[in-house]
């Protein structure tokens, strides 16, 4: 019957893996048979006093490690949200305005322009219902928008750094770190 075979170094951690039929074939000098992947090891280590394979860190490294991984990917969530799209009134009218990279620096430039007199008024795609409109906003229609938008980023970015990141820092188990989720996780909200 094929196993999978480690080779382990002189502190049991694998460096190579084989496949070998221990009815046929010679296990090498320091091959041992795999853990099967079930025994709930992140970084397996062959014991040799044990003759078994246990964990090779230690519990606030593998903690440390899951807490690094999950704020990286709930950062990656934080970005997608930031990106997405924000909502605000023209003319007594909501719209939905995208806030993705380019349309970041279509604000801008607008904003310059406008903050130097160069322009009044500005030519933006919005949504309205999921139909994409071209309309004018003029420079005093323009500015709440521009601190909605800043709020929307704001408030992103708040509710990773001020309420997820203080949550997940107060884990003490695994199962606390993989049940924090971006679209559960509330913010205080004291933006613009």
């Amino acid at each position: 019957m094929l196993k999978e075979y480690y080779k382990v170094n002189e502190i049991g951690t694998p460096i190579d893996s084989v496949v070998l039929d221990a009815d046929f074939d010679e296990i090498p000098e320091m091959h041992v048979e795999g853990w099967g992947g079930d025994l709930g090891l992140h970084s397996p280590r062959w014991d040799f006093k044990l003759n078994k394979w246990v964990e090779g860190r230690s519990s606030q490294s593998i903690l440390d490690a899951k807490k690094k991984e999950k704020f990286d990917s709930l950062s990656l969530d934080c970005q997608n949200a930031i990106l997405g799209y924000f909502k605000a009134p023209v003319n007594g009218i909501e719209y939905e305005f995208s806030f993705d990279r380019e349309a970041q620096s279509n604000f801008t430039g607008a904003l310059i322009f406008m903050s130097q007199g160069m322009i009044n008024s500005v030519e933006w795609t919005a949504w309205k219902d999921g139909v994409a409109e071209r309309i004018t906003i003029s420079k005093e229609q323009f500015m709440p928008i521009i601190g909605i938008a800043f709020a929307h980023k704001d408030k992103n970015i708040s509710k990773l750094r001020s309420t997820i990141q203080e949550q997940l820092n107060g884990c003490d188990t695994i199962e606390e770190i993989e049940s924090l989720k971006w679209e559960n996780a509330s913010t205080i909200d004291n933006h613009i």
